[in-house]
């Protein structure tokens, strides 16, 4: 994992909890209004702990990559799934056959 900055990556380790999610270069960054949105529906996090997590958006069925700082992010959300992984390379390799799958639906033989 690589993080888009130091201050990304300090944010990650000592900041409050947060989600992360991968640039277009593959790098981790912050991603307020994620943040935002997710702690709404799952108020008052207190665990610190990361969290590989997929989460997939329930109109498009789109998967993406998260880092969860908190587990107590990962609870709930009212428009998508949030699925935790055992590790980083795990989670990716679960967004690859989710958007596999989602291809392959949008382009039936």
């Amino acid at each position: 994992m690589e993080f888009l900055d130091p201050f990304d990556e300090r944010l990650a380790k000592e900041g409050p909890p947060a989600i992360f999610t991968l640039n277009h270069e593959g790098c981790l960054q912050f991603d307020l209004l994620r943040s935002r949105d997710i702690t709404r529906q799952n108020p008052n996090p207190q665990k610190k702990e990361w969290c590989h997590c997929v989460y997939i958006d329930s109109a498009t069925g789109w998967p993406q990559y998260i880092l969860s700082t908190s587990p107590d992010l990962c609870l709930h959300h009212q428009r998508a799934k949030i699925i935790r992984c055992a590790s980083y390379e795990a989670a990716l390799s679960y967004v690859q056959v989710c958007k596999t799958e989602l291809y392959r639906k949008e382009r039936p033989c």
